[in-house]
């Protein structure tokens, strides 16, 4: 299954939903699931790997 994790930080930047967004992600994927993490800033959408 594919799973997208949106943000409006990227996982590099320290603060709480990145840290939430970003255990959520790991723990999806360790249990076998597809996931892709997004990062939304002001319009422009940048799409990041978790591998």
């Amino acid at each position: 299954m594919k799973i997208a994790v949106v943000n409006t930080h990227f996982v590099d930047e320290i603060g709480g939903s990145q840290l939430q967004c970003d255990l959520k992600a790991d723990e999806l994927e360790k249990r076998g699931y597809d996931v892709t993490y997004l990062a939304i800033k002001k319009r422009l959408i940048i799409r990041e790997s978790i591998k």
